[in-house]
C-alpha cells in the first residue's frame, strides 16, 4: 500500500504542496512553497518491507539546471525518457515512466515553472 507525502515526510507549517512527480510506485519528488523533497524509497520481500528509504531536501533557489534527456539501449530496443536537474555541482536524473519526448518535455517545463514560481513568491516577500 502506497503511502501519502504526509506519512512519510511531514511538511513544515504554512508549506503548501505545488506539484507532485511520481518517480515509480513508491518514490517521488514533492515541490511544496518551500523546498523541494526528493523521496526515494525501496522495497524487498514482496513489496512488503521497506528496506532503504532515502530524502533529499533541497532549496529551490539552489536549482540551476533542469532538463530532460532520451538514452536508448539499442536500436532494436525502445527509450528511456529522464528528468534531469542539477543542484551546485551535483546532478540528479530521475527515469520517467513516459513514452513519449512529448511527455518528458511537459513533466520538464512543469517541475521547472513550479521551481520558477516558487522563486518568485520568495522573491515578493
Amino acid at each position: 500500500m502506497e503511502k501519502n507525502h504526509e506519512e512519510s515526510f511531514p511538511l513544515i507549517e504554512g508549506e503548501n504542496v505545488l506539484y507532485k512527480l511520481k518517480i515509480d510506485t513508491y518514490s517521488y519528488i514533492i515541490i511544496t512553497n518551500q523546498r523541494i523533497l526528493e523521496v526515494r524509497r525501496s522495497l524487498r520481500c514482496c513489496g512488503i518491507f521497506e528496506i532503504s528509504k532515502e530524502v533529499n531536501v533541497i532549496m529551490p533557489e539552489s536549482v540551476r539546471t533542469i532538463g530532460y534527456g532520451r538514452r536508448k539501449i539499442c536500436c532494436c530496443f525502445g527509450s528511456s525518457y529522464f528528468l534531469y536537474y542539477q543542484v551546485g555541482t551535483k546532478k540528479y536524473t530521475i527515469k520517467l515512466y513516459v513514452s513519449t519526448e512529448e511527455e518528458a518535455a511537459e513533466i520538464a517545463e512543469k517541475f521547472y515553472e513550479t521551481i520558477h514560481a516558487v522563486r518568485v513568491m520568495s522573491d515578493n516577500k
